[in-house]
């Protein structure tokens, strides 16, 4: 989207994980409530009234630096914002002890598309992890303990929970992570494109519309691009355009979950 506002990112939507969270981290008191307002780490409804200013404040307390990633990326920071509630919530941390971590639910995959296809990502990020060469010549050229190293310092650096900090969170981990997932949005996006190219042998804006790109992007971001690519395959087979409506509907089974993905993204 051109000549987003930062204006346009505000919300004020009620979410029982993010509530929930304030409130085990003693961010929010809601200790009149029964159970202190939770049940399974989701705030129940006297919890989320409880915790309905901090979850306002805390819903919108990235907005500059979404806006600001998005200028330095050119991904929409609508799409960002929108990515960060249906991943987290907004939390910045593990989701149910899982391999998915931050803002964005970053894995070790999501870090290995980032290197791969975001070169210029690859070198900024490359001198926090190694000294000397190792940086010099590429993701690719590193061996392969190497890049098991680089993609998991990736991954630890979007977890912003910590013990040590106060309320358990650092902060300032959690703002860099903004921009790092910004740029896992834009490796996903460049892969993509390669999968438009090699499919259809024309580049992607020949083929598919700017949003209806982006909606492809989240199917790679969300379930790989094997599942993009044979649902690409599938639509040109039935002779139809290269549009979201279309290959939302050629999505595999294993895949489809991607369309409810996309779908509440982008809505």
């Amino acid at each position: 989207k051109e000549n987003e506002d930062i204006l346009d990112l505000e919300s004020d939507n009620t979410y029982a994980y993010l509530a929930g969270n304030l409130i085990i981290r003693n961010i929010v008191d809601a200790s009149h409530c029964a159970d202190f307002g939770l049940n399974n780490n989701q705030a129940t409804t006297c919890g989320i009234r409880a915790a309905q200013p901090a979850m306002l404040e805390w819903q919108n307390r990235f907005d500059t630096l979404i806006m600001e990633a998005s200028h330095e990326t050119g991904v929409p920071a609508t799409l960002i914002k929108r990515l960060f509630a249906r991943e987290s919530q907004f939390w910045p941390g593990v989701f149910n002890a899982g391999a998915d971590v931050g803002l964005g639910q970053l894995t070790k995959n999501g870090a290995d598309i980032a290197f791969l296809w975001n070169p210029v990502f690859f070198e900024e990020f490359c001198p926090f992890v190694f000294e000397g060469e190792e940086c010099n010549n590429g993701y690719l050229n590193l061996d392969e303990g190497q890049q098991e190293r680089i993609r998991g310092a990736l991954v630890y650096s979007v977890n912003a929970l910590r013990d040590d900090a106060p309320l358990g969170i650092d902060f300032a981990q959690a703002d860099f992570s903004v921009g790092v997932f910004a740029n896992t949005l834009l490796g996903s996006c460049e892969q993509t494109g390669r999968v438009l190219r090699n499919n259809t042998e024309k580049s992607p804006g020949e083929t598919t519309g700017y949003e209806d790109l982006w909606k492809f992007t989240l199917v790679n971001y969300n379930v790989g691009a094997g599942c993009l690519s044979l649902a690409i395959g599938e639509t040109l087979n039935l002779s139809q355009e290269l549009n979201w409506e279309n290959l939302s509907s050629n999505l595999t089974d294993i895949c489809m979950g991607a369309s409810n993905y996309v779908d509440d993204i982008s809505r």
